[in-house]
């Protein structure tokens, strides 16, 4: 099989999904509404790389694509990129293809490459090509609200996905207990909120001040006006041909300023709820109010019916391991990356400043 390679760069990537030739690919590489979101990306530059795809006979076999991001090696600004969405159809497996894609975006981006957020099937080939560092870099605390085992296990091995009409079963069992339970926690809230649909320069200042690397304004508003996942009860035609995801059943973000009782910005919340998922892509706040914090990420978990929380922000995952909270079961996790090995070397001990939502992970 004789493969051809065709990079799509970021001033490229409207145009090409407005094609007819993207309008009849059976698989598509990345969805319209990625594509404008990159297209508007801050960090992009007009030639960066967004996709590379794999061609034989005319047909797509393979590809993969990058966000390009701007990383702070000791304090200094580099362009550099998450890769994401690697595929490769099953015609073309075994052939070093996943292999050949990613040393080709390494090239590209001069080994400023890192990812994370993988499939664990995804996370042993990264291992087996030899080309990448994996580290952990950020410890969190996943916490359950109500029981949804029919929905959590089968994704994890053949046996579960089998006995799926008894979790199922056992969930509903569970669920009037806990629903009671549930019933006497408090939702009401220790300071004043603010929604917003883009951050002001208020909210600018403040997270500039409580960060190490240089996320700013520009970066959070590009991120909340141009996300990757639509709400809708069907999949539509490109969510059917796209194998990652596009369309979910429940997807709403929620921005927030917190404020205390003299109108003092305290805090800014990021919440993103998936199919049940709630997550904070991005928080910034003073350790003194990581209480209120939480409580008010507790508050929107219950009202919104959220089965499961995840955090990974450090003051956060202290305050949960150390006081009370509405779970009923709750669980330590880890969230691995994988930096390309020159990068890895260049960062030394550098501590790096990685929120949920950086890259990639905060869009899906």
């Amino acid at each position: 099989m004789e493969i051809s390679i065709q990079l799509v760069h970021i001033h490229e990537l409207e145009a090409f999904t407005a094609s007819e030739k993207f309008s009849r690919m059976p698989v598509i590489p990345i969805s319209p509404q990625r594509a404008r979101s990159h297209a508007r990306n801050p960090c992009a530059r007009p030639d960066d790389v967004a996709l590379a795809l794999a061609y034989a006979d005319g047909r797509l076999v393979g590809y993969m694509g990058a966000l390009p991001d701007m990383l702070y090696l000791r304090g200094a600004p580099q362009q550099g990129a998450w890769l994401s969405c690697l595929w490769v159809s099953p015609l073309a497996r075994g052939k070093g293809l996943a292999k050949q894609l990613t040393q080709l975006l390494l090239e590209k981006y001069g080994h400023q490459v890192l990812l994370s957020g993988f499939t664990p099937e995804a996370g042993n080939l990264y291992r087996r090509l030899g080309l990448f560092e994996e580290i952990n870099l950020s410890d969190g605390i996943r916490g359950y609200l109500r029981p949804n085992l029919a929905h959590l296990m089968p994704p994890r091995g053949k046996f579960w996905a089998t006995i799926r009409p008894l979790l199922k079963a056992f969930d509903g069992f569970l669920s009037l207990p806990n629903a009671l339970r549930l019933q006497f926690l408090g939702t009401t809230l220790p300071c004043r909120l603010r929604y917003f649909a883009e951050a002001d320069e208020a909210t600018g200042a403040f997270i500039a001040a409580r960060q190490l690397n240089d996320f700013t304004r520009t970066d959070l508003n590009w991120w909340l006006c141009y996300p990757w996942v639509t709400e809708a009860p069907v999949r539509d035609e490109w969510a059917e041909r796209y194998p990652f995801t596009a369309i979910a059943r429940q997807f709403s973000t929620l921005a927030m300023q917190l404020l205390d009782d003299e109108n003092h910005l305290i805090g800014v919340l990021v919440l993103v709820q998936r199919d049940g998922h709630l997550r904070v892509p991005f928080v910034w706040l003073d350790q003194v109010h990581a209480a209120t914090v939480a409580q008010v990420i507790f508050a929107h978990a219950l009202q919104m019916r959220a089965d499961m929380v995840t955090l990974y922000h450090p003051h956060l995952v202290a305050y949960c391991q150390q006081h009370p909270t509405p779970f009923f079961w709750k669980r330590l996790i880890q969230r691995t990356f994988f930096f390309a090995k020159p990068l890895a070397e260049q960062l030394g001990g550098q501590v790096i400043d990685m929120q949920d939502g950086v890259g990639d992970l905060g869009f899906t």
